[in-house]
């Protein structure tokens, strides 16, 4: 994906079936120029987010260029130029009701089931309309595009049933709750709508299997619980299915195959889409070959049996007097962190033979053979260290920061520069700052 002739970068962010939610920055190759390189075996729809955001349709092998406008529009050429110039047609069409959902989220939480059901379902008979209309007009027959259509309009729908819900917890909700039951918008033809699957997906996940353990939620045993329930879900095969990736996946995205091997019994009968097998058990096995291959990856590995951060660091900062110090701290489950490693490449190779010195500090509950295979996935060239909670809880009081990933630069002598604590790889301030610095 290219986009060209714009003064700062966009982003996009996009919900996968394996991966879940991830965001990524453009490469630029030269000044107004951007490039997104996505990998994908299905297609699927992401978010563009410049000045404002809208929906875009991908296939695996797709080239789409985009052309952004002064006045931020945009024009598409290349492949799916006319399935996105439709699914932007419809949002524009569509936009009057979104505005109507959103006025209904500040006051129809607060009406009866009656009252509020009656908004909803008058809400999305006048979406059925507008999309019958829209399809007329536009002569579209590309069943892709009407799933998508179709399903962005079904998701408007049953999210707010859902916030109605959770909005009124405490009462009886049983006319609300059988509308939610009433058709999960979810089947493999709407794969397509990987945003407003799991958007579904989750919101239905948390509130139909949550409440069948809300009363006994060990935060020891979260998961196990949580996957204890979802085998025992009957109401529908493939939401099972699905529910049963969205929490296994992330921990394989995290170099953790613990959880997966505790259920792989379950997994075997639950998981029965071909697809849906074949892609979970590829990632398993990639990552438990992966964990074996990093036990012996060369490098500087500092782990928990250390007693003072301030003491490492302060070794470090001696040890590298004259070089400047970029420290990433991150965590295996940190999805954002992993992005930045990818975009690590042409960042790190702009500063071969230059006076840095990199340190990857990985922190909070992050299971250690899952971090050094995390290290070897990426190749995180440099001192590698491991902090267990209370080492890093140690570490956030000494230098004042908190979340992931989070960049600390110290300058060649040892000083820290407190200007930000967010200067990613991907950045292109990031690499003038080091620049400015050596």
């Amino acid at each position: 994906m290219e986009g060209a002739n714009i003064d700062t970068y966009p982003v996009i962010a996009f919900d996968k079936i394996f991966s879940g939610y991830e965001e990524a920055t453009p490469i630029f190759f030269e000044k107004g120029n951007f490039r997104f390189d996505l990998e994908s075996d299905v297609p699927f729809d992401l978010l563009f987010i410049y000045e404002s955001a809208t929906r875009i349709l991908i296939y695996p092998g797709d080239s789409i260029n985009i052309l952004i406008h002064s006045d931020k529009t945009l024009t598409f050429s290349g492949d799916r130029t006319e399935e996105n110039q439709n699914i932007q047609a419809f949002l524009e069409l569509f936009e009057p009701i979104d505005q109507n959902y959103s006025e209904l989220r500040k006051i129809g939480f607060k009406q009866s089931q009656e009252d509020f059901l009656n908004t909803v379902d008058s809400l999305k008979s006048q979406s059925n309309k507008l999309l019958d209309l829209f399809i007329d007009t536009h002569e579209i027959d590309n069943v892709d595009i009407t799933t998508w259509l179709n399903n962005h309009i079904l998701t408007s729908y049953y999210s707010f049933l859902i916030g109605y819900i959770n909005a009124n917890s405490s009462s009886k909700l049983e006319k609300v709750k059988e509308a939610l039951d009433t058709k999960f918008p979810i089947d493999k033809e709407g794969f397509i709508n990987n945003h407003a699957l799991n958007r579904f997906k989750y919101e239905y996940l948390y509130e139909k299997i949550l409440e069948e353990i809300i009363d006994e939620v060990n935060e020891d045993n979260y998961h196990a619980q949580l996957l204890n329930a979802i085998c025992n879900f009957k109401n529908d095969d493939l939401m099972r299915q699905l529910f049963f990736i969205e929490i296994v996946s992330p921990q394989l995205g995290a170099n953790n195959v613990a959880l997966l091997e505790e259920f792989m019994e379950a997994k075997d009968s639950i998981i029965t889409d071909p697809y849906l097998n074949s892609k979970l058990e590829s990632m398993y096995k990639e990552v438990k070959s992966r964990i074996v291959i990093a036990q012996t990856r060369e490098g500087v590995f500092i782990s928990d049996s250390l007693k003072s951060t301030k003491s490492l660091i302060d070794s470090i900062l001696i040890q590298n007097r004259g070089k400047v110090i970029y420290l990433d701290l991150w965590a295996t489950w940190c999805r954002p962190c992993q992005q930045e490693f990818k975009n690590q490449e042409s960042f790190k190779k702009a500063l071969e033979g230059k006076n840095v010195q990199f340190i990857y500090i990985c922190a909070s509950s992050s299971d250690i053979s899952a971090w050094k295979a995390t290290v070897d996935q990426y190749d995180l060239d440099g001192i590698n260290i491991y902090f267990n909670e209370a080492q890093f809880e140690e570490f956030k009081e000494n230098y004042n920061f908190s979340g992931f990933p989070t960049y600390l630069l110290f300058d060649k002598y040892g000083n820290l520069d407190t200007e930000n604590f967010h200067w990613r790889p991907s950045l292109p301030k990031t690499l003038e700052k080091l620049n400015s610095m050596l």
